[in-house]
């Protein structure tokens, strides 16, 4: 088996695993969740089962286990990641446990490592499948007599990142990233409460202005104002697209969530305090009484990762406030649009890791490398 494309498994938030088989040249062969395998929502089943858990802690009851469930999803999970492999030609690519230690996903670090055990072992002696409308035969390669040896089971990966086929890579800002430009969020604006010191972070950035021409709102900064050495210092942000916004109910202290087009959103908000907008002003000179509405909008505009259950509806997605080469936004479908640009950025980084093995070079590429390498 020579592998050719690259196939990359990565935990969800809304999805306990997901897959992405990418070309060398970027094209997308395949990509899918994998919460449903042969008819069976594991998912569903593993969201319930945790639910049971808690409910019965809280009224003393038996608390039921759900490793066997996971277990079982390991197992065919497992086949259908061989399967693809085999299929699309592909090297694996997974996310290393060593570097991404916290993650909130149905499948917690000591099941997902039990899954990459899992996987290594059944690729070290891999047979094609059988099925009832394809025979294989036990003599060719693949087949039950000649399998496929794509890993070494006494090979440790966590320590080596890599056993024959199976390559492992940090995931960190793998979902909050712009495909097309590079660019990442690293400003942390929810740190900073008071009016003093919103202010004090507000005078880095360079200009927000609204744009009647873009019919948008413009925030210009420099990543070198907050102290961060990036390979791209200056970048201009749009309010474009849509955001998930966020209102606490005053009565019950519950958060209920909204869709909105974002730059209606900001207008909305500003008319209804009485900030002027349309004349051009910087929106950073803003007065005491109205900076919690601006630090909100650029807030807001910075905000690429949405996610929220929206009347029964799982949204997740990603939303770019920067224009690329052809002057258009990077944006995923507003379902699994997370889950899906965290796995394709895992398998562009497998590849450039893939790629520095085929050059003689070593087999590690960092974070600060990788976004280098993008922006």
């Amino acid at each position: 088996m020579s592998a050719r494309n690259v196939l990359a498994v990565k935990r969800g938030v809304n999805n306990l695993l997901y897959v992405v088989v990418m070309t060398s040249d970027g094209n997308i062969l395949h990509h899918e969740s994998l919460n449903i395998i042969n008819g069976c929502n594991y998912k569903e089943k593993i969201d319930i089962a945790a639910n049971n858990k808690k409910e019965n802690a809280k009224e003393w009851k038996t608390i039921h286990s759900s490793d066997g469930l996971k277990e079982g999803y390991i197992s065919y999970a497992v086949r259908k990641v061989a399967d693809l492999m085999l299929e699309y030609n592909a090297v694996l690519v997974m996310e290393d446990l060593s570097v991404n230690l916290k993650y909130r996903s149905g499948l917690d670090n000591q099941v997902f490592s039990k899954f990459e055990n899992a996987i290594i072992a059944k690729l070290s002696n891999l047979s094609k499948k059988t099925t009832c409308t394809a025979q294989v035969d036990p003599y060719e390669n693949g087949g039950v007599l000649y399998p496929y040896m794509l890993t070494d089971t006494d090979v440790k990966i966590d320590k080596t990142k890599q056993n024959g086929l199976v390559f492992l890579v940090g995931s960190q800002y793998s979902v909050a990233i712009d495909q097309n430009t590079g660019f990442i969020n690293k400003l942390k604006l929810h740190e900073h409460k008071t009016i003093e010191k919103r202010r004090a972070y507000m005078n880095r950035f360079t200009s927000f202005k609204y744009s009647e021409n873009d019919d948008m709102f413009i925030l210009k900064l420099s990543y070198s104002n907050f102290e961060f050495d990036m390979p791209v210092d200056d970048w201009t942000l749009y309010s474009h697209g849509k955001r998930i916004v966020a209102k606490k109910n005053k009565l019950t202290g519950k958060k209920n969530f909204q869709l909105v087009d974002l730059t209606q959103y900001i207008k909305d908000a500003f008319d209804a305090t009485g900030i002027a907008y349309d004349a051009g002003e910087d929106l950073l000179n803003i007065d005491d009484k109205h900076i919690n509405k601006v630090y909100n909008a650029i807030s807001l505009i910075m905000q690429m990762t949405n996610k929220a259950n929206i009347d029964g509806t799982e949204y997740s997605f990603i939303s770019s406030p920067v224009k690329d080469a052809n002057g258009e936004f990077y944006e995923t479908e507003l379902i699994n649009g997370c889950d899906y640009n965290g796995c394709l950025t895992l398998a562009k980084r497998g590849y450039y890791h893939i790629s520095k093995l085929i050059n003689g070079e070593k087999l590690y590429c960092s974070t600060d490398e990788y976004i280098r390498l993008m922006q």
